[in-house]
């Protein structure tokens, strides 16, 4: 799944998707693969491959990090 984050990079107050992508990593320990690897600039890649629990929590770092 694609997801636009463009609002997010700017309430982030940074340039790209994959310098949002790097801050996750560095902040919360969240990995999403920026869009702009597939030719999709200001959205992240998500994947579902993971058990619900471990989704369940990416979902909560993931917020962690929006509101932060």
């Amino acid at each position: 799944m694609f997801l636009n984050i463009e609002k997010a990079i700017q309430h982030k107050g940074l340039t790209s998707d994959i310098e949002f992508a790097e801050k996750l990593i560095e902040e919360v320990g969240l990995v999403l693969i920026p869009g702009t690897a597939f030719g999709a600039p200001g959205h992240v890649r998500l994947s579902f491959a993971a058990s619900l629990d471990t989704l369940k929590e990416a979902v909560r770092r993931l917020a962690m990090f929006l509101s932060a």
